[in-house]
């Protein structure tokens, strides 16, 4: 069961597999499908409990040209926040939606990571990579 419930369609359009060119003031809207509603489904890491979304979406800072973290410092990147309330499900097209402010989180000329873990698969972290104009 675990399998299907790991299933993950990836990203929706607007967003892709790509680099996303964003301003710094833009709210990302992030669009998903898994197999089936599983409620609010963003979660704290590791904690794996439904309703628990303190911990995710999050961002990190990462170097443009190798997309690590790795001694890229993080001071002035948001710790994560509860964006439960936030999330919406579609169930005629079985599909969730969270608006992400970027606003006051990145900064221009800089790259960032946006990482969501889901409860159903809490082992799997799904990443959108942004490029901030």
């Amino acid at each position: 069961m675990i399998a299907a419930q790991c299933a993950f369609s990836g990203f929706q359009p607007p967003l892709s597999t790509a680099v996303q060119s964003v301003t710094a003031t833009q709210t990302l809207p992030v669009k998903w499908s898994v197999t089936g509603n599983y409620g609010m489904i963003l979660v704290g890491r590791g904690r794996g409990e439904v309703g628990q979304a303190s911990g995710t979406p999050y961002l990190t800072r990462v170097d443009c040209a190798t997309w690590s973290a790795a001694g890229v410092d993080q001071t002035g990147v948001p710790g994560p926040t509860d964006m439960s309330s936030l999330l919406q499900y579609d169930a005629a097209s079985t599909t969730y939606h969270l608006n992400y402010q970027l606003k006051t989180k990145v900064f221009s000329g800089k790259c960032y990571t946006l990482t969501f873990t889901f409860n159903i698969c809490p082992t799997v972290n799904r990443v959108i990579k942004l490029s901030v104009k």
